[in-house]
């Protein structure tokens, strides 16, 4: 292996390693300090939408947000912290129900706010 080899090979095991501490202190307490681009990966990781829309992201936008040198680890970043356990589990109908309050909410207020003109 040459020295540039093993540099690159150096560099993204330091990558996978701040992707997967960065997502697995997402998954233990939320955000924090991350930059966007790391949100948008915690997020995919972790499988929260919730995060996603938190941020004003949609999954295809955080993809592009991300790039595909990201993007094509976070199937193994989220196998791992499922591996070690601290991936919990997401509550899709949970969060499903509370958009659908949230979004019902928006357009009463919509309606009532046009029933004013």
């Amino acid at each position: 292996m040459s020295e540039d080899d093993l540099t690159n090979y150096l560099d993204a095991i330091d990558e996978w390693d701040q992707m997967l501490e960065k997502c697995r202190d997402a998954a233990r307490g939320g955000f924090g300090p991350l930059s966007l681009g790391e949100k948008c990966a915690a997020a995919l990781v972790c499988n929260r939408p919730d995060w996603l829309h938190a941020i004003g992201y949609t999954i295809p936008e955080a993809l592009e947000r991300i790039g595909e040198h990201w993007a094509s680890r976070v199937p193994e970043v989220a196998q791992k912290l499922r591996d070690e356990g601290n991936l919990p589990a997401f509550d899709t109908a949970a969060w499903i129900e509370q958009s659908l309050k949230r979004t019902a909410a928006a357009s009463q207020a919509d309606i009532d706010a046009l029933r004013k003109f």
